[in-house]
């Protein structure tokens, strides 16, 4: 898909309540489900990818003792629970200054840390912050998991960033891309999955024994470099289109606006 594609496929959601936001999840469905760039039939010969296959009873359809993928993935893809291809970074009590991520620092509509984030002393550290992180990890938050918290840790804190327990931490197996596991995470197959597993109904959330057995479709690591890169290109078109559209409604108040100014002072 390119950007004239995209943009056909907006016209026919323009004139459906929050249209940019369907041509996002759009634009990821198509990525994780592999037709969004040319498929890489090519072997891939990463020896951790190779490894990581190797190491699957079979690649393609319910790999790694999972169940039934809910779709079906490109042959030379491998499906795998979670724990098989990330992992927890840890925890422990604050004994320093560090910087806390809770929810609330979670810009979901990008999916990034917002820049205000707190720098707590140990003695004003919440029960709640446990979880530590790594460059590249990936944050989930388990707990009303429908709002998408979920972002990279893109950028190294100081001092050291430690997450709420609300998150699941998941630092990928050298074989995975960050970015693509974020979008995995981001997707609507993904969405669905947890949501069959939530439990409660002020808090809905997922356990984390019950999110590590989640599922992901996992392409070669040159394929999933592709895909992350059209993704981001697709999605900055996305934001742009968005941006355009505020532009012309904020244009439209204010024409109409001023024409009911005008009619109340009998202008018109």
């Amino acid at each position: 898909m390119d950007g004239s594609q995209l943009l056909q496929h907006f016209e026919s959601l323009a004139d459906t309540p929050d249209a940019v936001a369907k041509l996002r999840a759009f634009v990821l469905d198509l990525a994780v489900r592999g037709r969004l760039v040319p498929r890489g039939e090519e072997a891939d010969k990463d020896p951790a990818w190779l490894d990581f296959r190797a190491e699957l009873d079979t690649p393609t359809q319910g790999a790694g003792g999972i169940p039934q993928p809910p779709f079906e993935a490109p042959s030379h893809w491998c499906w795998a629970l979670l724990e098989v291809v990330a992992e927890p970074c840890g925890q422990k009590k604050p004994d320093a200054p560090f910087t806390y991520i809770d929810v609330g620092a979670i810009d979901n509509e990008r999916g990034v840390i917002r820049t205000d984030v707190e720098v707590l002393t140990p003695e004003d550290a919440p029960s709640r912050a446990r979880k530590l992180v790594n460059l590249d990890s990936v944050i989930y938050s388990t707990v009303r998991p429908y709002l998408s918290n979920v972002a990279v840790i893109d950028r190294k804190f100081t001092p050291p960033a430690i997450v709420s327990t609300a998150f699941a931490v998941l630092h990928p197996h050298v074989f995975l891309e960050s970015r693509y596991l974020f979008y995995w995470l981001r997707s609507q197959p993904f969405q669905e999955e947890v949501a069959a597993k939530m439990k409660g109904v002020a808090y809905p959330a997922i356990s984390d024994s019950d999110f590590w057995q989640c599922q992901i479709a996992v392409p070669p690591p040159q394929e999933q470099r592709r895909i992350v890169t059209k993704v981001e290109e697709l999605l900055a078109l996305c934001d742009a289109l968005e941006a355009r559209l505020r532009t012309a409604q904020t244009t439209a108040t204010h024409l109409l606006d001023a024409t009911l100014d005008r009619a109340l002072k009998g202008e018109l």
